[in-house]
């Protein structure tokens, strides 16, 4: 198994003599191994996270981070949602999901987050109308940024109006996502008391 790969490596290392291949082979069923459990240890159901009706809360590896690396992701697809919020867990962000609109207003709008991701088509609406009518009724607003699969002019313009910081066009470009959030961490790291 992953010992046996570790000790290959370890005399190739020391011995400096080059790889045969039936270490090569052992290796990579060490490796195909340890990714197999890696894989199985990030998935949802083996994570801390808690189930609502129609959304999730997942906790991602917080890397000695507070709290306030807290996101909230709106998308009505699941894999779309868990892939990302999977990428952002790595860097330290925690992340809530919802799959409607609805369940947002109902939960997220009340949290106070480093951003809403947001994206712009929902079955049951437009992201922009949805962060347009929770901003309302918000002391401080949401930092929100907006997706979608169709990056045209209009669903840009909507971005604009409803205040978004930014708009991704899917598949997101998890840098430039990440350099965002960064600036909005170090932004609110660096706010008086």
């Amino acid at each position: 198994g992953a010992r046996e790969g570790e000790e290959i490596l370890k005399e190739v290392i020391q011995g400096g003599s080059p790889l045969n291949t039936v270490q090569k082979c052992r290796i990579q069923e060490s490796l195909t191994l340890l990714e197999k459990v890696f894989r199985e240890s990030n998935k949802p159901e083996n994570s801390v996270a808690k189930q609502n009706l129609e959304g999730d809360e997942s906790s991602g590896a917080l890397l000695g981070k507070p709290e306030k690396n807290e996101l909230i992701i709106v998308d009505a697809s699941s894999t779309f949602s868990h892939d990302l919020a999977d990428q952002l867990s790595h860097y330290g962000f925690t992340t809530t999901i919802y799959s409607t609109l609805r369940a947002f207003r109902e939960g997220g709008g009340e949290s106070d987050p480093i951003a809403v991701l947001m994206s712009m088509e929902m079955p049951d609406g437009l992201g922009s109308k949805a962060i347009e009518l929770v901003q309302r009724g918000r002391k401080n607003p949401l930092k929100t940024m907006f997706f979608s699969s169709n990056g045209d002019f209009s669903n840009r313009l909507s971005a604009i109006r409803a205040g978004g910081l930014a708009f991704y066009q899917k598949p997101i470009d998890i840098d430039r996502l990440l350099e965002m959030l960064d600036s909005l961490v170090v932004k609110q790291d660096s706010e008086p008391f």
